[in-house]
């Protein structure tokens, strides 16, 4: 669906025949009208209802697109995660931007068997980071599951 830019935290539960649930979360363009944005969210809930009998719960997840400061630092939280381990991603970036800091936030995905903690990985990730501002990350552990 052109609306949707991104999913991420899929879950799905099965409580039987003709018994499913799943919920997930969309990234869409804050610049885009609300309630359009909203119409096309209803109708794709709609549409998997109709063709795959799963009653679908979207959370919309407002992302800047074509902005060049998040484009700048999704780039260097990009390069930072390549430099540190390749098997990492993200996903839901966005940024929170004033006069003296930025925010980075988004959900970090690591295996499950990963031996840093959490301050260690934000650590390692800041050090990577570079900017004429402070960097504050607001991170999610994320773990792959499929």
């Amino acid at each position: 669906h052109p609306a949707i830019l991104g999913v991420h935290d899929m879950m799905l539960h099965n409580y039987g025949p003709n018994k499913i649930f799943a919920s997930a979360h969309v990234e869409v363009d804050s610049s885009k009208d609300i309630f359009e944005t909203h119409d096309h969210i209803d109708n794709i809930e709609r549409e998997v209802k109709e063709n795959m009998n799963i009653d679908l719960v979207l959370h919309m997840d407002p992302v800047k697109v074509n902005d060049p400061e998040t484009e700048l630092y999704r780039a260097k939280v990009v390069e930072a995660i390549h430099q540190i381990d390749p098997k990492w991603g993200f996903h839901d970036f966005r940024i929170v931007s004033g006069p003296t800091h930025v925010n980075l936030v988004f959900d970090l995905v690591i295996p499950f068997e990963e031996k840093y903690t959490q301050e260690e990985i934000e650590a390692m990730l800041l050090k990577h980071i570079q900017s004429n501002k402070k960097i504050y990350l607001v991170l999610t552990i994320d773990h792959p599951y499929a």
